[in-house]
């Protein structure tokens, strides 16, 4: 987890190289429990979820120091690797956090783009709207599979 200003922004991994919707819904109840929290305390607390429109939490998440972005646009955790969920949360709580991280994250490899059914070294461009949600670049990154 990582502040910037307002914004918290937590990492949630998963323990297989595909997507893992367990993992999913234990981020989206870790979110419901701590905006429970906060509020509580009689804080502000705006949740923010994946997929939250107008949101990037990549972007963020990378901004806050919690990874490197991949040439896909997901962040890549040093520890993780890109197999993770972001949330985030919006709040005047006085939490501190700093980002944990050891080692590199995303090395600019390219496998990820090898391997994508999009072709982006043919095409010159990855759209994440045309994503196929297949994960292949999940599973073919390096990053984070000696943790698995």
């Amino acid at each position: 987890a990582a502040r910037m200003g307002d914004l918290l922004v937590f990492v949630h991994r998963w323990h297989s190289l595909d997507f893992d919707p367990l993992a999913f819904a234990q981020a989206k109840t870790f979110l419901a429990r701590i905006t429970r929290m906060v509020r509580r305390e009689g804080y502000a607390a705006d949740p923010l979820d994946p997929l939250s429109p107008g949101v990037n939490l990549p972007k963020l998440a990378s901004r806050a120091g919690l990874g490197d972005l991949s040439p896909f646009g997901l962040l890549v955790h040093p520890s993780f690797g890109p197999r993770l969920i972001l949330t985030g949360l919006r709040t005047n709580c006085p939490l501190p956090l700093t980002p944990r991280m050891e080692g590199p994250a995303c090395t600019d490899c390219m496998a990820c783009l090898e391997i994508c059914p999009q072709k982006p070294f043919q095409g010159g461009v990855v759209d994440l709207r045309s994503c196929q949600t297949c994960t292949e670049c999940l599973a073919v990154c390096s990053i984070g599979k000696l943790a698995e």
